[in-house]
């Protein structure tokens, strides 16, 4: 899809110089995937403690 946006230059410089990325979209794809990432693990973080397990571990392992 294509979209124009303005950014930040010093952002840009450095994203592009640490995910060491050929282009400039493709260190954007990278940042918005590493992004997507982080916020589901932070959204499954959240619900540690809230989840009710029900299940044999030494069965499971026997398998």
């Amino acid at each position: 899809m294509r979209t124009n946006i303005e950014v930040e230059k010093e952002l840009l410089v450095q994203i592009e110089k640490l995910a060491q990325t050929r282009s400039q979209r493709q260190a954007i794809e990278e940042a918005i995937a590493e992004l997507i990432k982080y916020l589901k693990r932070k959204e499954m973080s959240q619900l540690f403690g809230k989840v009710v397990w029900e299940g044999d571990l030494t069965a499971m392992r026997a398998d």
